[in-house]
């Protein structure tokens, strides 16, 4: 923040040199005129050159790089803008200083400005190459947490993004006012207007109005611009459905829920899991199962599609199941032959995969990839603008016997044949005292913008966990 005000307090003083040289150019050449001898002609061509040459260069100034930086620091912080207003009283006084110089008013006006100018480029090297200098300082990852834990709401987490037509960022998450699943839960929200570097006040997008909580959130933008907003109800271990809601107003208001998972018992639907087809078919992967307390081990995983932007939705007939174990949280991703590749999790010590040809209805027998899990969720999306696939998971040796504390370090691969084999391996997070999980993954101008949970070892289940935001070039990805 301290750059930030640095740089912000330069650029004010910057942009009002800039508007008195334009301002009072068509002055100062009068002036000049008024002192004009016939002996001092190459005087006054030095003096013309340099007024229109400050001329140009102050309009070119203010428009491609200046005005752009300014609107984007604006929008970081009222209260650093006022601070900055306090500073305009003395560039003021210093332009009724240059008033007094009339024989030298250019030379003293060209001077300040150029000094203010060498020391603009000095701090901000890249203000002449990109017109936001935004561009210049987002090159490098940047994390925070972005929705600590505290004694009200011990857990945070299951979070999802979603960018707005104006380029602010939605981010909702469920707060619970316990550590548990089936603890109370509302869905919290907040918005971000630079590209997660700072976020505004919280707010509760979705009440509780489930028996126990609700959870998990999912955005997805349709084609027509709409957006859905996805969430689970929970009312018991045999009673957790998914839901919606619709805006058409990019989130200022939106629908009543409408109900997805109409089939009796408990669907897990975890976080930013929604997708559409290149079709225009909607997929919601779940995990079902009649009673979690009693059919943990039968969960098998299943679609929910609409092919008519969420108005109406049927089951898929078929599911991908493990005998013996249970199937969990599928994620999945369109391939570019347009079959959908399902990811599993496990408790077989890796990630499980399954296809299907046909939007999701049927699916292949579920067979193993080469990536080593604990029973943690892993999460698949392309990046874009590419043929690549992005993996996020828990790379631990341990497998399933790590158990889901043991989700550690926190992972990405690329894949460059549609999930055959992965490659840049790398780790987001390696803290082997902390358990990270649930991920999203939103593309966001030349970045991808993550969250996901953050537990700390030494704590119960899931108390003490806070929610991450990381944003991370898509560049870092694919570097080898």
């Amino acid at each position: 923040m301290t750059h930030i005000i640095a740089n912000g307090m330069l650029n004010v003083f910057m942009i009002y040199w800039v508007l008195v040289v334009i301002r009072k150019a068509p002055g100062d050449l009068f002036v000049l005129r008024r002192y004009y001898r016939g002996d001092y002609w190459l005087e006054f061509s030095v003096q013309l050159i340099i007024i229109l040459c400050l001329f140009l260069i102050s309009i070119g100034f203010l428009l491609f790089s200046i005005l752009p930086f300014c609107i984007l620091l604006m929008r970081e912080s009222a209260s650093f803008v006022l601070a900055l207003l306090g500073l305009v009283g003395a560039v003021v006084t210093l332009d009724r200083l240059c008033d007094g110089f009339e024989s030298s008013l250019v030379s003293v006006r060209s001077f300040l400005l150029l000094s203010f100018l060498a020391a603009y480029t000095a701090v901000n090297p890249f203000s002449w190459i990109s017109p936001v200098y935004a561009k210049s300082t987002i090159d490098d990852p940047f994390r925070l947490t972005v929705c600590p834990a505290s004694e009200s709401n011990p857990r945070n987490s299951e979070g999802d993004i979603i960018e707005l037509n104006d380029g602010t960022l939605l981010l909702a998450w469920s707060q619970f006012t316990g550590r548990a699943d089936h603890a109370s839960a509302v869905i919290a929200a907040k918005k971000s207007a630079d590209g997660g570097r700072s976020w505004g006040r919280e707010f509760i997008l979705q009440d509780n109005i489930g028996e126990q909580n609700v959870m998990s959130v999912s955005f997805l933008r349709l084609r027509s611009g709409n957006i859905l907003f996805f969430f689970l109800v929970k009312n018991g271990p045999d009673d957790l459905k998914v839901y919606l809601r619709e805006s058409a107003d990019e989130a200022e208001t939106w629908s009543e829920s409408r109900l997805v998972t109409d089939r009796p018992g408990y669907h897990v639907v975890n976080n930013a899991r929604v997708i559409q087809l290149s079709t225009g078919r909607i997929l919601v992967p779940a995990a079902w199962c009649a009673d979690i307390s009693k059919d943990y081990n039968e969960q098998v995983c299943l679609c929910y599609y609409s092919d008519d932007d969420g108005k109406t939705w049927s089951q898929a007939p078929g599911h991908a199941g493990l005998d013996g174990s249970p199937a969990m949280e599928p994620g999945l991703v369109e391939l570019k032959d347009g079959k959908v590749l399902m990811i599993i999790r496990t408790r077989l010590d890796r990630i499980y995969q399954a296809i299907s040809s046909d939007g999701g209805e049927h699916w292949s027998p579920v067979k193993p990839m080469d990536l080593t899990a604990p029973a943690a969720p892993a999460t698949i999306a392309r990046l874009p603008g590419s043929n690549e696939l992005l993996m996020i998971w828990n790379n631990n040796p341990k497998g399933n016997k790590a158990g889901w504390q043991g989700r550690t370090p926190l992972t990405i691969a690329i894949s460059r044949d549609e999930g055959k084999t992965w490659e840049n391996v790398k780790n987001i997070e390696d803290n082997p005292d902390s358990g990270f999980a649930y991920t999203s993954a939103t593309p966001f101008q030349d970045r991808i913008l993550l969250t996901y949970y953050h537990w700390k070892k030494g704590n119960p289940n899931f108390q003490n966990t806070s929610l991450v935001f990381y944003s991370i070039p898509i560049a870092w990805f694919s570097a080898k």
